[in-house]
């Protein structure tokens, strides 16, 4: 199976970001490295999608991937490969480079879980962030807003103009650096991955605005890396046919998604990942997908 992880932070890392769901500690991250390797032969990317599919079935392997790709998440994941090297792919949101603007979900999880404002007044509605329950609420509240408004990315825009996350929450959010990226593009066990130039949820873009985030982001990180960019990770896991033929027309040699929607036969762009997040919820699905009760990758 392919593995979809997000953020790995160090234990000083703020309580809110240590809450959100697809954030996993060090400690917990290692835990997980050592189970996966007494249970699978971790492989690249690249070689998991070479083994046949009577192999890709047989539960014997598996491969890591990350989406979003943070600073502190290469800086902890960077300590634990050079202790037992596996492979990794990173697939990296390009306008969150070097210090660039969060892109917008995680902007929200910060100005909402983060104790940094004791209420946000925003499109008319006023959000009291006392504790974690309406802190929850604000930052439901505003995705559901943002996707309605059918341009998240502007409509969180709006909302920096009053609301800017200080340096000492940003340095746990802050998107790779340059330097980060061409040393994964030097390492052997790295691989660095295609996400968008601004996290969109692609379906809402037309053809040309999907286009342009696709392939502005490849060839910025072709650029910072000197190698070529051959994968690329939907946003949300969401797309649809024209995000495809993009994919493909760009050179792409496959794209993954979560739950694929089955567009196409060619389903070397509609590759399904299984999210890891908790220890129980990874060993869970380990479990599954070892005794055939877990819905594995074509």
């Amino acid at each position: 199976m392919i593995l979809m992880y997000h953020n790995v932070v160090p234990a000083d890392a703020p309580s809110g970001y240590r809450f959100q769901c697809i954030t996993l500690s060090e400690l917990v991250f290692a835990r997980q490295i050592w189970l996966l390797r007494k249970t699978f032969r971790l492989l690249s990317l690249a070689d998991y999608l070479r083994l046949s599919v009577s192999q890709r079935k047989s539960g014997k392997y598996a491969s890591i991937t990350f989406d979003d790709t943070t600073e502190i998440t290469i800086e902890c994941v960077w300590k634990l490969m050079k202790k037992g090297e596996f492979p990794v792919t990173f697939f990296v949101t390009s306008e969150q480079v070097d210090g660039g603007p969060l892109f917008w979900v995680a902007y929200l999880n910060a100005i909402c879980h983060e104790q940094v404002f004791d209420e946000l007044e925003h499109d008319g509605e006023r959000y009291l962030l006392s504790g974690s329950d309406s802190r929850i609420k604000a930052r439901d509240d505003l995705m559901s807003r943002a996707l309605a408004s059918k341009d998240p990315i502007s409509y969180c825009a709006g909302l920096r103009d009053n609301y800017r996350v200080p340096e000492r929450i940003m340095k746990y959010y802050r998107g790779i650096s340059s330097e980060q990226l061409a040393a994964a593009g030097r390492c052997c066990w790295t691989e660095i991955a295609g996400h968008t130039v601004r996290h969109p949820v692609l379906p809402l873009l037309g053809a040309q605005e999907q286009r342009r985030e696709i392939v502005e982001n490849k060839e910025f990180l072709e650029n910072k890396t000197g190698r070529s960019v051959r994968y690329l990770a939907y946003p949300f896991g969401d797309y649809d046919l024209r995000t495809i033929r993009v994919a493909q027309d760009a050179g792409f040699e496959a794209a993954f998604a979560v739950d694929p929607k089955e567009l196409q036969v060619n389903r070397f762009f509609e590759y399904p990942r299984v999210g890891a997040y908790t220890s129980r919820n990874l060993c869970t699905k380990i479990l599954l997908y070892k005794f055939g009760l877990y819905a594995r990758n074509k």
